[in-house]
């Protein structure tokens, strides 16, 4: 179970869902070298590509992330005008969209004993993404709810905190209350309390915000390490302004309003 779980947590389902883009181009560009296509399908080709490259800016891996500034910039925009980009599930429904748009070349040939590539590699490529993408969505939200319980149940509110914030817990509270305004079972003032605490506790540098190794440490710390993808997931869920950190604004408001999801 514990090699199991490291497994899981090691799977890198954006490196693979990135590569996705990349097959997409390949075996488009093979295509169009290799077969012969009317005015239709040429131009179903280039709206494949054109997917493509979204996929390839929306699943760009961390690591490279942190060397081309520029494409977190547009990542960012991305997540701004689409906001379903922000979510696991979400892209799946980008897959789908170029899986089905794999699978419509097979209908317009003739010829059964001619390959596609787009189809049969790219195609079924995407398929298996988004089956893992939606596995991996569901195993992130549990984990997240795990940890939006262990915030609310074990921090501890720090004494300054009780005197200094009052007017911030009211004022966090009041909006808070207009997106939902079904009565808590834990008293509202306290949770808003325990989620500035602890926000505070992950803000060691004091700056106000939180980054994603924070969001890391904190899973490491109620003893539910996150994979890269459930790292991600969660952090663009807590950064409502997709500007590439999260504020305590942003950390109250998310925690309020996520309270069990389904997927992430």
């Amino acid at each position: 179970a514990i090699a199991g779980n490291k497994c899981y947590n090691w799977f890198p389902l954006g490196v693979f869902a990135w590569l996705s883009g990349w097959l997409l181009i390949a075996c488009g560009i093979g295509d169009l070298v290799v077969m012969k296509t009317n005015f239709i399908e040429f131009w179903m080709y280039v709206y494949l590509l054109v997917g493509a490259l979204v996929i390839l800016v929306v699943d760009m891996p961390l690591s490279l992330n942190n060397t081309l500034k520029f494409v977190v910039k547009l990542q960012l925009v991305i997540f701004d005008w689409v906001k379903l980009f922000r979510r696991i599930w979400g892209r799946c429904v980008l897959y789908l969209i170029m899986m089905v748009t794999c699978g419509s070349f097979l209908a317009n040939d003739d010829d059964p004993s001619d390959f596609r590539s787009v189809p049969w590699i790219a195609g079924l490529y995407l398929l298996v993404i988004i089956v893992l993408s939606l596995i991996f969505s569901w195993l992130a939200a549990k984990k997240y709810n795990v940890v939006r319980q262990y915030i609310i149940e074990a921090t501890v509110i720090e004494r300054d905190l009780e005197q200094e914030d009052d007017a911030e817990v009211r004022q966090m509270s009041n909006v808070s209350q207009m997106i939902d305004a079904r009565k808590s079972e834990v008293d509202e003032e306290i949770v808003m309390k325990k989620l500035i605490s602890k926000f505070d506790q992950l803000d060691v540098a004091k700056s106000g915000k939180l980054q994603m190794n924070e969001i890391a440490q904190l899973g490491e710390e109620c003893g539910n390490a996150f994979s890269a993808a459930e790292k991600y997931a969660i952090f663009l869920l807590l950064d409502k302004e997709s500007n590439g950190v999260i504020t305590k604004p942003e950390w109250i408001l998310q925690l309020k309003k996520h309270k069990n999801c389904k997927m992430l």
